[in-house]
């Protein structure tokens, strides 16, 4: 159930990140328009100090949970090693010694903290790709198709780099 929470709490900061340049975009918009009024000035103003308001809101407790189901996860894998040292004896076994379970228990449990946090930018990255191209898309029209081909020889330059580093 906390996963859900998260996740939509991922996706609602996602679309509200996106909210201040098309807001802004009105803005521009309203100060050019000769027909302007102050009353859709003011609805403009109070949509952008809302959206943003409702991203640190959304963006607080998303923390919040994602620390929460760390912790619990965290916490689960470090009970159920606690139980497999009481159950096991260290005395029979050539392979599993006390300092194996500690670094389990210290180290490797630590990085479950870790992948709760990263499991939010796998949720979120198709949300902000697609409103991204899309923006991108709005604003300078087909060639920003260039830009996207730079990025991507970029990426495969940068992966066969880092290959060759971690050899």
């Amino acid at each position: 159930m906390i996963f859900l929470k998260i996740t939509f709490l991922v996706l609602i900061c996602s679309l509200l990140d996106y909210t201040g340049p098309f807001l802004i975009n009105l803005i521009i918009n309203y100060i050019t328009d000769s027909n302007r009024t102050i009353k859709t000035g003011i609805f403009i103003v109070i949509g952008l100090i809302t959206a943003r308001v409702l991203l640190s809101i959304f963006g607080a407790r998303r923390r919040l949970l994602l620390a929460m189901w760390g912790v619990k996860t965290e916490n689960a894998v470090n009970g159920m090693i606690y139980e497999k040292i009481l159950r096991f004896s260290l005395m029979r076994s050539a392979e599993h010694n006390a300092g194996s379970l500690v670094n389990h228990i210290q180290v490797d449990s630590q990085r479950l903290t870790y992948a709760a946090w990263e499991l939010t930018n796998v949720i979120s990255l198709p949300v902000t790709l697609g409103i991204g191209i899309y923006l991108m898309w709005v604003s300078v029209g087909i060639s920003f198709l260039s830009g996207v081909g730079i990025i991507l020889v970029m990426s495969l330059i940068n992966t066969v780099f880092s290959k060759i580093y971690f050899k």
